[in-house]
């Protein structure tokens, strides 16, 4: 049984592009081929997703250009260069190494978005003749129509809010038919897990009672639910995220935690008096779940956490990064 995806199947037997489908005989890297690749991305992204093959002409045959240099590009470089025309850490895509006939190609698979991604920037290039032109325009919407990245109609923005309701509609209809399946004591027992010690001066008092009426609170040994020191966390997420194309560091989990404000939240973080900092399986579930969802989440970080420490220089002396 083939390992492709079938988009990847479809482009490598395709002789001519679609909305799926886009071909590019080469990429020289300049910022003419950035922009192009960028509105690409766009609006494969605000449409139905698809792939972009490098190394292929317009009819599906190989260009004889060595891609190969393309393959090796850090996937948080095209993050970075994303973000700068659109403010949007777009990382749903994927970087794959085929053939045909023979000849090395590459294909970027790219996934829909949700929310539709639109330039905040031009995407301005100098010809060689030094005349100044535009990839893509601020403010527009782009969207596949055939086998082109063009400005979106109001018929495009339509589909894009069709598609999302139809996806929230089935999320909330399997929601309803979880609640309708749950017992009454499930509910509440789901209900008394929310509740937790927390120092955030939002979170909610309670009270300790000897009331046999009142709801159950148990307190809960945090060396049982916060078992891991930094080095076992890491060795537990590094040998069951294998798919990750380099080990989760140090560095990562702190910048996780301060990324997504974790350092003051007792359930995935712990600091006992007398002992170094302790994290919960809950903390390496949650990581898990997101690399699951996308398995360039830790490298998209590194990027915006690179990004806030070159905006915030008194970032990197003001969060010291120890093990």
């Amino acid at each position: 049984m083939s390992n492709k995806q079938p988009i990847v199947e479809k482009a490598l037997t395709a002789t001519r592009e679609s909305s799926e489908i886009e071909f590019k005989s080469e990429f020289d890297h300049t910022t003419r081929a950035w922009c192009e690749l960028i509105k690409d991305i766009m609006a494969m992204a605000n449409s139905n997703g698809g792939v972009i093959v490098f190394g292929l002409n317009d009819d599906g045959i190989h260009s004889g250009s060595d891609v190969s240099r393309i393959f090796k590009i850090d996937p948080a470089q095209i993050v970075d260069k994303i973000h700068k025309y659109t403010n949007v850490d777009y990382s749903q895509f994927e970087l794959r190494q085929e053939t045909k006939n023979s000849e090395l190609i590459v294909c970027f698979l790219i996934d829909p978005c949700t929310v539709p991604i639109i330039p905040v920037r031009p995407g301005e290039y100098e010809t060689e003749q030094k005349e100044k032109r535009s990839a893509f325009h601020k403010g527009v919407l782009y969207y596949r129509h055939g086998a082109k990245s063009e400005p979106g109609s109001s018929e495009d923005l339509a589909k894009i809010i069709r598609k999302n309701v139809e996806a929230h509609r089935r999320e909330w209809m399997q929601g309803i038919k979880q609640v309708v399946k749950t017992t009454k004591r499930s509910v509440r027992h789901v209900v008394n897990k929310t509740v937790c010690f927390s120092s955030e001066i939002t979170a909610q008092p309670i009270r300790v009672t000897d009331n046999p009426e009142a709801p159950e609170f148990r307190i809960t040994d945090p060396n049982k639910t916060h078992p891991f020191r930094m080095k076992e966390f890491l060795k537990r997420l590094n040998e069951e995220l294998t798919c990750l194309p380099k080990k989760i560091t140090v560095f990562d989990i702190h910048g996780l935690m301060e990324l997504y404000k974790f350092n003051n939240d007792i359930r995935y973080t712990y600091k006992p008096k007398f002992s170094p900092q302790l994290y919960s399986n809950e903390f390496a579930s949650w990581i898990k779940e997101k690399v699951l969802q996308d398995r360039f989440f830790i490298q998209t970080a590194r990027t915006r956490l690179r990004r806030i420490k070159r905006s915030t220089p008194s970032f990197a002396s003001s969060h010291n990064v120890r093990a």
